[in-house]
């Protein structure tokens, strides 16, 4: 009987390719789980940080918006009439009121030519028109290429010298005029033109064509306060009430006053102060989430047990009851203005606040100054707010901790990059071993198997004989 030998069912080769392939899965798996565990928690870190960083950076915001003294100094101005004028005032304007009669209104001054009849066409003496406002002269050069009507309002609006002065054309009843017109109100700006070097006689005359009087004399605008007169080269007053400015627009009847009042602008006030407490909400919130517990979901925060969490929730939670001094005994702290503490959700224990709107517009009608001082001001807990959190989120390594922790960050990141490198590196060196091993084994077996299938054919013929 014939017999056949064989190599243990490898067969004629290896699947080499599979084999290395699990084993270099084998091989990576442990240092890939360390690096992507890692990984993973730096980049959490990194999110936490920033996360923390952009809230501080928020709230600082409104914080060093109110460290100027007069950022809670808001007042208003109405007037009784805004067909005769409006105001508005800024914040060293004293609440008080005032009578106001418009006398007149600042105009510039307009200067009409004679009519030359229904066409613009009509030929005028040629020469130099100086246009003169003010203390400023520019001067029109008129000749044949321009000495009509159309051709001398394009000559003066063209003019590189002109100071605001323009020229138009007005069709009336008596035929076309060409109107200057001044470009700047007050009496200083006062409008002249003179003509000189005419051409021959037949054509109109210079002279003549602004032989007319004045249509609009350059003036100043003139009010009275109080009583008391104030005037102004343009339509409006600055300074004449310290802090306020008034813009006229029509004139008063004769002997007729009109009321203007200003007044602390509380609703701005208001909306100040509840835009400051929203942002501080927001940064109480966002360290809660990322310091504190979810027992519901059994999720702990990212920065649970941080030590520079917890010292910057203490001294955001300390400066937010801290008494201001040098202002009034009654109204030294956020709560005796009327923001206080936010109760609405009894299981939120995150410290928020919010405005109390008839306690803020009780403590603004009765001291607005201390109100202002509460918040605003060097001596304020908005700028205590601001001081305190510089040092955590200052740019500057080794002196605010958020940096220093970045730092640390980032420097993680390089190193995990580097171990990434180096597990690639080694990877692929294990798998040329692995698959230089497989391919020597995988050319063993073949020969085995050439050697076997000669032998067996020897002992059949062997056999067979």
């Amino acid at each position: 009987m014939a017999s056949t030998l064989t190599t243990g069912g490898l067969g004629s080769g290896l699947d080499v390719a599979g084999m290395v392939a699990k084993l270099v899965a084998a091989e990576r798996a442990p240092a890939d789980a360390r690096i992507t565990k890692l990984d993973k928690a730096n980049t959490s870190d990194l999110t936490a940080v920033s996360t923390l960083r952009g809230a501080m950076a928020t709230f600082q915001d409104k914080a060093t918006a109110l460290k100027d003294s007069t950022a809670l100094v808001l007042r208003t101005a109405t007037s009784a009439n805004t067909a005769l004028f409006t105001a508005t005032a800024d914040s060293t304007a004293s609440t008080g009121s005032y009578d106001i009669e418009v006398k007149n209104l600042a105009a510039a001054g307009k200067f009409t030519t004679v009519s030359l009849g229904a066409t613009t066409a009509s030929a005028v003496q040629t020469g130099t028109l100086a246009v003169t406002q003010g203390s400023t002269t520019f001067n029109v050069v008129i000749n044949s290429s321009n000495n009509t009507l159309s051709g001398l309002r394009d000559a003066i609006n063209s003019s590189a010298s002109t100071t605001g002065v323009t020229a138009s054309l007005l069709t009336l009843a008596d035929g076309v005029h060409l109107q200057l017109n001044g470009g700047a109100t007050g009496s200083a700006n006062a409008l002249s033109i003179a003509a000189s070097n005419p051409s021959a006689a037949g054509d109109v005359s210079l002279a003549a064509l602004f032989n007319s009087a004045q249509t609009v004399v350059a003036a100043n605008a003139n009010i009275t306060i109080n009583g008391l007169a104030a005037t102004s080269a343009t339509n409006t007053f600055s300074g004449a009430i310290q802090g306020v400015t008034v813009n006229v627009a029509g004139v008063s009847t004769v002997g007729s006053t009109t009321g203007l009042a200003v007044a602390n602008n509380d609703s701005a006030i208001a909306a100040k102060v509840s835009d400051f407490v929203n942002a501080y909400n927001n940064l109480i919130t966002t360290m809660a989430g990322l310091g504190g517990y979810n027992a519901t979901t059994k999720t702990a925060g990212a920065m649970l047990g941080d030590s520079m969490m917890q010292s910057i929730q203490t001294q955001v939670r300390r400066t937010a009851t801290m008494v201001v001094s040098g202002g009034s005994s009654i109204y030294n702290t956020l709560s005796a203005i009327g923001v206080v503490r936010d109760d609405t959700n009894k299981a939120d224990v995150t410290g928020k606040l919010k405005v109390d709107a008839t306690k803020l517009q009780a403590a603004l009608t009765a001291d607005s100054q201390s109100v202002s001082k509460v918040l605003a001001g060097s001596g304020g807990i908005a700028t205590a707010f601001a001081t305190a959190l510089d040092k955590h989120t200052e740019t500057k390594t080794g002196v605010a901790d958020l940096a220093t922790r970045e730092a640390v960050i980032a420097a993680r990141t390089k190193d995990i990059a580097k171990q990434k490198t180096a597990l690639e590196a080694r990877i692929a060196d294990y798998k040329a071993r692995q698959t230089k091993i497989f391919n020597s084994l995988d050319g063993m077996l073949s020969k085995m198997q050439t050697t076997s299938s000669q032998l067996s054919q020897s002992l059949s013929k062997s056999t067979s004989i």
